[in-house]
């Protein structure tokens, strides 16, 4: 505690919204549900809307609701335990990752890692609002709509998480009322009959995989959930984890998968169109281009904030540069309009399903560090350590555990054992992670889990 007193003391946490130190108890001023609210904006991302609309459409209602919900469950699993971790110890997803397995400097991997998904998905999501408003001005350059819907969240961004919980919060009733009338439209127009009864598209490959089990791959994408909803829980304080856990780990998971998801391929069979941003602009004109526009400023909204963070802890880790939060986000908004111009959007299943297999080898060597090697095994020690002078530069126990999952799944993905090899292989990669992470501790006799002059003291 001494050397969180001190760091602490050091550092101008109160700008950075605490980017290398824990939240201390008094800092935690969100409550569980509050910061739900913050990231039930993420089931809003009209990417889930067209991500839901091709799955269905391909492997069937029934199946997808089968594939989505075990996908879930696991997910949902991980996030807890991350949650769980980031509430008692106040450590964002980057300090987790260099407690649970990667050491200081190895657990920069993974914060570039996180950082690039934060992009992905900006880049997905603003590719839609830039699909509305291009419906409704069709003469303005693209590249106009590129720059600016990239750098207007500087100023939505640059005033941290608690304006990110107000602005979630106060247009949650616009959104309902967008979503409400919608689905209004979509019924005076016949609604989509059959279904809940689709079937699987006769064109899948079912060499593949059941379509159970192709929907799973395709949903691996959103692995990341839990270090998401960890950079927000760290704000929850320790009494409320188990609580917060829940809300932000299982209960947001399924939220996140099923009602989004449905509701856009139901909105597709209707409309008979998969793109979200186009429907919308055609049924509401303007008023589509703004709820278009409302729903991916949320989303991304997040997407910055958890860039920014990140970015600025491998900056001060590696290069000790220390700036302020306002200019990561600056920097952070110059780099997603570039990557808009990419047009990830059009390539987004594709996208997802290829990155899960990174997301998911992290995520779990993290869950499988906190899980097995602290609680079940107790291969290393449980304490909440985190700086420079607590633990070793690098960790082989998470290292091995990611480079392994990565070697053994990425090949599979693109087709090295056929299709199948392909569907299976962020299960693959789970599965990795929970026999090497434990298996590297044991071998390492717990020595790289604090530095050699640390004095262990089992929290």
């Amino acid at each position: 505690m001494e050397y969180v007193r001190k760091v602490a003391a050091n550092s101008d946490d109160s700008g950075d919204e605490y980017a290398n130190v824990p939240v201390p108890e008094s800092g935690k001023s969100l409550g569980a549900v509050s910061i739900l609210g913050v990231m039930l904006g993420i089931t809003t991302a009209l990417i889930w809307f067209m991500v839901g609309a091709q799955l269905v459409h391909s492997f069937g209602t029934m199946n997808f609701m089968i594939g989505a919900t075990s996908t879930a469950m696991i997910v949902g699993a991980i996030a807890f335990v991350w949650v769980w971790f980031s509430s008692k110890s106040g450590f964002n997803s980057d300090l987790i990752t260099r407690a649970c397995g990667f050491g200081f400097l190895g657990s920069t991997i993974t914060a570039v890692i996180y950082s690039t998904n934060n992009i992905l998905y900006f880049a997905m999501e603003g590719g839609i609002m830039i699909n509305a408003i291009r419906a409704y001005f069709p003469s303005i350059p693209l590249l106009v709509f590129q720059i600016s819907c990239g750098l207007i969240f500087i100023p939505l961004t640059c005033f941290g998480v608690k304006l990110v919980s107000r602005l979630m919060w106060i247009t949650l009733p616009v959104l309902f009322v967008f979503f409400v009338l919608i689905a209004l439209r979509a019924m005076e127009m016949g609604g989509a009959p059959g279904f809940w009864s689709l079937s699987h598209s006769p064109d899948i490959n079912l060499a593949a995989g059941s379509p159970v089990l192709q929907v799973m791959v395709a949903m691996f994408g959103v692995a990341a959930i839990g270090a998401t909803a960890s950079d927000f829980g760290r704000f929850i304080p320790a009494r409320h984890a188990v609580i917060g856990g829940i809300l932000l780990g299982p209960v947001f998971t399924l939220v996140t998968f099923l009602m989004p998801l449905l509701f856009g391929a139901w909105l597709s069979m209707t409309f008979e169109e998969f793109d979200p941003a186009v429907y919308f602009t055609h049924a509401f004109g303007i008023f589509g281009v703004l709820l278009v526009v409302i729903t991916q400023a949320r989303i991304n909204v997040n997407n910055v904030y958890a860039t920014a963070v990140s970015l600025a802890t491998v900056a001060s880790r590696l290069f000790d540069v220390r700036m302020s939060r306002v200019s990561w986000v600056v920097m952070t908004c110059v780099v997603c309009s570039l990557v808009l111009m990419a047009d990830l959007y059009s390539k987004a299943t594709l996208v997802l399903s290829i990155w899960g297999i990174v997301l998911i080898s992290w995520v779990g060597t993290v869950f499988s560090d906190i899980v097995l090697n602290r609680y079940i095994f107790k291969l290393v020690p449980n304490t909440f350590l985190y700086g420079k002078e607590q633990l070793r530069a690098w960790n082989p126990v998470g290292i091995t555990s990611l480079v392994l999952a990565l070697t053994l799944a990425l090949p599979l993905s693109f087709g090295l054992a056929g299709p199948l090899g392909a569907s299976v292989a962020p299960l693959v990669a789970f599965a990795v992670t929970m026999v090497v992470t434990p298996l590297m501790a044991y071998l390492t006799g717990g020595r790289y889990s604090a530095s050699a002059s640390e004095s262990i003291n089992p929290i």
